[in-house]
């Protein structure tokens, strides 16, 4: 008997991690299995505080031969559908595994992970013609993968889930089998997006930064531990090939901050045209635009208009259960545009942002910006209030507000919520009605992101008093850095310009020793001085309408304003400044400043290597709005000197795309 309430005390408390479930585990038999408080269970020497708290009905096992925990993650596949054959490992933990976390205390997770297995992945990157839509698209660049599970995703878009789990190493071989046509050919890189990366700029994916392009025919593999936890995606970042189709989801599996029962698919929602993104870029936009939901749209219905070419996808669905709740992870990957996401008649608690997880609250609708992640847990009606069970998801557009859309509102109905699955009908207006939608498109209200794992920002290392000055602003005059940078990129016709440039065939990588200064047109924000406990001022100003994303870190929104910014606004930082969020502020990877205002981020200077930090409108990065952010380079520079494995790796994909 005690080894049964042992191994059910195991499960309770492993599963609680997971669902962050307000299960009790305080009372009878449950904390006689807390020996060894002390033990070092990794390599890494890292003592185990967090584990897995999940519901006990789910599968779960221990390996007989003294292995660590094994099981299904809550937020997973149900048992029998594409992905669900994914389980959470930790055999190194072996048979006294302790479970420290509790629903009160997940402080733990930036700092420490358990120790995972080795998960590999092969996307082979080569052409196809896309029918998202109704209208072809010939210039599709997807990822084909032969899953381990017997899954076979034969060119799709959008690409195929890549899985792990908290403390796992991902392990993955980008093959680029575009074709090879001279000057006009196609390299490739992955950018795995939001995660931090952390001592691994080498595998951050940045063209001209961390590597050359891989050329056709060549490959590179990505190594990296799993440090965070949530919902994301990869992509190109070679030009603007993702809106092309070069891209995916990536879940990372680990806990949620409110309790569901059951797990959708993410979801990709995204703009999509019928030219290249090459073409949309210069100049005319997207071609006969619509809106896609993993891969399915209707340009009949976005459009007003009957222009299908060719046969027009079923609507995107899911199929609730009355009364369930039901986990939906919303990332937009669009080429230009926002979106504000609801579903007719239900609320929903959000739950994450990016991929920080936070106090979960209340709503009818979410505005999400390109790059920007949401988890949120929906609430399926009840069966008395379902009516003829069919009710519409919409998407309406935030920008650009030239895009080319149908009349009424038929635009925005881009998929359907059933609650019978053999339905085949559209919603009704009988029973299908349309929260009131808010005409703005600003980020979520600040107040309500609140982490779950709380940071104190600390003072600025940035000068405070004397500020620098750095040309990347598209006024006559230099950006001016007060307690921090203040990138202004407000566009103007100005001839004073200064473009974000760089050389795909020389990235930063290999120069990170160079004691020379980086070429004139390479716009760097350069931290020689730090440490891995300073922090970095950033003041975006006058951004409206750009989501600004940073790679290597997350960061903390420590001010939002209501008006322009003057260098005599930030007069001190945390814990000083009495306007500042210094204790636990939101905290994100892609942020949209309002239009005509700034905001201010911090972040903490503890991951040496080269950042981007960009704005996510494909054609806008392309165009110059980046600024690289060059971190203790001389620590960089000693993590991986020439010669080194990472360095030499590094060499050999240049050697090739120069060819």
């Amino acid at each position: 008997m005690k080894l049964v309430e042992r191994f059910w005390t195991t499960v309770t408390v492993v599963v609680n991690w997971f669902t962050l479930s307000p299960f009790d585990v305080s009372d009878g038999p449950q904390f006689a299995i807390t020996p060894k408080i002390d033990t070092i269970y990794t390599a890494e020497n890292i003592r185990i505080q967090n584990l897995y708290n999940i519901d006990p009905a789910l599968e779960y096992e221990i390996s007989s031969d003294g292995h660590g925990p094994i099981f299904r993650p809550p937020t997973g596949r149900p048992k029998g559908l594409p992905g669900s054959e994914l389980k959470c490992e930790y055999p190194s933990l072996g048979p006294d595994w302790i479970p420290c976390s509790t629903v009160a205390n997940r402080e733990y997770y930036e700092n420490i992970k358990p120790p995972g297995v080795v998960r590999d992945y092969m996307l082979v990157l080569s052409n196809k013609t896309i029918n998202a839509d109704g209208i072809k698209f010939p210039y599709g660049k997807v990822f084909s993968y032969d899953f381990p599970e017997g899954e076979n995703f034969d060119g799709t878009f959008p690409g195929p889930w890549i899985q792990a789990c908290w403390g796992d190493i991902l392990n993955v071989t980008v093959y680029n089998k575009l074709p090879y046509t001279g000057v006009n050919s196609n390299g490739t890189s992955i950018h795995w997006h939001g995660l931090r990366q952390l001592n691994a700029m080498q595998f951050d994916g940045v063209n001209g930064i961390t590597q050359c392009p891989i050329a056709p025919g060549d490959h590179f593999t990505y190594t990296f531990p799993v440090l965070q936890y949530g919902s994301t995606w990869y992509h190109s970042h070679y030009s603007m090939q993702y809106a092309d189709g070069t891209q995916g989801p990536l879940t990372l599996h680990g806990p949620t901050s409110a309790p569901f029962d059951h797990p959708l698919y993410p979801l990709i929602i995204t703009d999509w045209g019928h030219n290249s993104a090459f073409a949309a870029t210069y100049p005319v936009g997207l071609k006969n635009p619509s809106i896609v939901l993993n891969g399915r749209g209707n340009i009949n219905r976005f459009s007003g208009k009957n222009i299908n070419t060719t046969v027009i996808p079923d609507t995107y669905h899911v199929t609730f259960e009355p009364g369930k709740r039901y986990l939906m992870r919303i990332i937009n990957t669009a080429f230009e545009t926002g979106f504000r996401f609801s579903i007719d008649g239900h609320k929903f608690h959000v739950v994450q942002n990016d991929l920080v997880p936070i106090e979960p609250y209340n709503a009818t609708s979410i505005v999400v910006h390109i790059g920007q992640r949401y988890n949120i847990v929906v609430q399926a009606r009840e069966k008395s209030e379902i009516g003829d069970g069919n009710f519409w998801i919409r998407t309406t557009t935030c920008y650009p507000e030239s895009i080319q859309r149908g009349p009424g509102d038929d635009w925005m109905k881009t998929g359907i919520v059933r609650y019978n699955n053999q339905s085949t009908d559209d919603p009704t207006d009988r029973t299908s009605k349309p929260w009131p939608l808010s005409q703005s498109c600003d980020d979520e209200p600040l107040g309500n992101i609140r982490p779950k794992r709380k940071w104190t920002v600390g003072p600025s290392k940035n000068s405070i008093t004397q500020g620098e000055n750095i040309a990347l602003d598209f006024t006559s005059n230099p950006t001016y850095i007060h307690a921090g940078l203040l990138w202004n990129i407000k566009e103007t016709k100005s001839s004073s310009k200064q473009n974000f440039q760089i050389h795909y065939n020389d990235p930063i990588f290999l120069r990170l020793a160079d004691p020379k200064p980086r070429p004139e047109e390479v716009v760097v924000y350069s931290s020689e001085n730090y440490t891995a406990n300073d922090w970095a001022y950033i003041v975006i100003a006058d951004a409206g309408g750009h989501p600004i994303h940073l790679h290597g870190h997350d960061f903390a929104v420590v001010y939002q304003s209501d008006k322009s910014f003057s260098p005599d606004d930030i007069k001190s930082t945390c814990p000083d400044n009495k306007k500042f969020r210094c204790n636990n502020p939101p905290r994100r990877d892609v942020i949209m400043p309002h239009d005509g205002t700034y905001v201010v981020i911090a972040f903490k200077t503890d991951n040496p290597g080269s950042w981007l930090m960009h704005c996510h409108i494909a054609s806008h990065a392309g165009a110059g709005l980046d600024l690289q952010i060059l971190e203790r380079p001389k620590e960089a520079a000693a993590m991986w000197p020439p010669g080194s494995p990472a360095f030499f790796e590094t060499q050999r994909v240049c050697k090739n795309w120069e060819k």
